[in-house]
């Protein structure tokens, strides 16, 4: 479908589901996205609780990287959604820090420890997102202030590709803590500065509908549960 014929057709779908909202204000559609790293527990446990108040409300969701999210959103796609991060020129509520940890074999040498300084890895293969990514970007950046340039041995755009590859002894990563287990693999906290990335609430500039307001509300009154 063309451009000259998206733009009419949103706007009409927009004026009719503001007709059912106004007859209907506890139902409509709400198009929410979220991240890949918070998939498994988080936004599910945040949702499935979220559908007990408010059970007449249909979620659409979309889950991928900070960047199709942002633009879903400006483009009219999304109502909301959870990035990280979002950015210092995305106005954006913030729901809390993500940590980022190392992820090492479970055969790795420090894989015993509680905790580790991040110059410990300086010899080691690392796998890492493309330099693109947020996360490839924070991995040198953090790195380098350890006195070291890392060795990207591999670069992987999934999560759950770079746990594989850590999983098999073929390098470590700097990553948030996974929500469900992943065997073969250690989740060893960073010691020195605090390493984490901020979690934003962002809106569709076009403004929310009342059932889009709605999830708003409780994701911002019951993220710190979840």
């Amino acid at each position: 479908m063309s451009d000259r014929l998206q733009g009419p057709l949103r706007a009409l779908e927009e004026a009719l589901a503001a007709v059912a909202q106004e007859a209907d204000p506890e139902a409509g559609t709400v198009r929410f996205g979220f991240p890949l790293t918070m998939g498994p527990v988080t936004v599910p446990r945040l949702l499935a609780r979220f559908r007990e108040e408010a059970p007449r409300v249909r979620l659409v969701l979309r889950q991928a990287h900070a960047s199709e999210l942002l633009d879903g959103l400006d483009r009219g796609e999304l109502d909301l959604a959870v990035v990280i991060p979002p950015g210092p020129a995305v106005p954006h509520a913030v729901l809390g820090v993500q940590e980022i940890i190392a992820m090492l074999p479970e055969s790795h040498r420090l894989a015993g420890q509680a905790s580790i300084p991040l110059e410990e890895l300086r010899s080691e293969q690392f796998i890492a997102n493309p330099t693109s990514y947020h996360l490839r970007q924070l991995t040198e950046e953090w790195c380098e202030e350890a006195g070291f340039v890392p060795a990207i041995a591999l670069e992987i755009t999934e999560f759950s590709t770079v746990h594989a590859f850590v999983s098999q002894g073929q390098g470590v990563a700097l990553m948030p803590p996974s929500e469900s287990p992943v065997p073969g693999i250690r989740q060893i906290p960073l010691e020195g500065a605090s390493r984490h990335r901020v979690i934003g609430l962002v809106e569709t500039p076009s403004g929310l509908t009342r059932p889009a307001a709605r999830l708003r509300d409780h994701l911002l009154a019951r993220f710190s549960e979840a």
